[in-house]
């Protein structure tokens, strides 16, 4: 987590309120990767998706605080994938941490029309975890 946060801090685009963009991750695709930086990119994502399935606990101690207090949003994206990879277990800070700051709907991959909200049915994803959970009729219904 450190390497990933000084990358992201030394490349940050601080421009407006966060979060704030970086120029290696700015663009983000769904499924394969052009380059080395995409591919480096989707291997954390595997991993922090593969710890918060396989061992809740130790990613909830080790990575989930530094993502959702990360002020970037290559952060942002990493934390509601590893959410949304185990909603079952997830689903309340999920749902806090997207009502915190609706922006973070926004979060996801570039379509390669400007539009980086193509993520957002990653989320729905885990709402098929929970087909008939409160929480999520309060998730999806925030305008952003």
């Amino acid at each position: 987590m450190p390497f990933l946060f000084q990358v992201i801090d030394l490349n940050a685009l601080k421009q407006g309120n966060p979060p704030w963009q970086d120029s290696v991750w700015y663009f983000r695709t769904y499924g394969m990767g052009y380059d080395f930086r995409h591919d480096l990119l989707s291997q954390i994502k595997v991993a922090l998706c593969k710890l918060a399935t396989n061992h809740p606990d130790d990613f909830a101690n080790v990575a989930q605080k530094p993502l959702q207090q990360s002020k970037f949003e290559t952060a942002q994206y990493l934390l509601i994938c590893a959410y949304a990879a185990n909603g079952k277990y997830f689903v309340n800070d999920a749902v806090e941490y997207l009502c915190e700051q609706p922006e973070r709907l926004k979060t996801g991959y570039s379509s390669g029309a400007g539009n980086a909200h193509v993520a957002k049915p990653r989320l729905l994803v885990a709402k098929q975890l929970l087909p008939n959970t409160w929480v999520w009729s309060v998730v999806l219904s925030v305008k952003v």
